[in-house]
């Protein structure tokens, strides 16, 4: 289990890269999120928050054309503080977003 805190953060596609995945229906590192380190921990982490329901982030190649707001599908592309929490799943949990 990790946990990152980010700052000043750019979520980022490459467009090659995902063209790529869409044709050989194959997995690439193509997309990536850009930020400051603020925080880190490793197993085992103290006070982790619970994932949240809210502004969390998602990306789905085969979906969309950049990150995404999970509950309205709305394209995100910085944000000025984000936590990742790689438990089960990868969550990206936007704490204040860039407009």
């Amino acid at each position: 289990m990790l946990k990152l805190k980010l700052k000043d953060v750019e979520f980022r596609v490459r467009q090659g890269g995902k063209e790529k995945v869409r044709d050989e229906m194959r997995k690439n590192v193509h997309a990536f999120v850009i930020g400051t380190l603020m925080d880190f921990c490793t197993f085992p982490c103290e006070n982790l928050p619970d994932e949240p329901n809210e502004n969390v982030i998602t990306y789905n190649p085969y979906k969309y054309d950049s990150f995404v707001r999970k509950d309205g599908e709305e394209p995100i592309y910085n944000a000025n503080e984000v936590q990742m929490i790689n438990s089960k799943n990868k969550v990206f949990f936007i704490s204040e977003t860039v407009k």
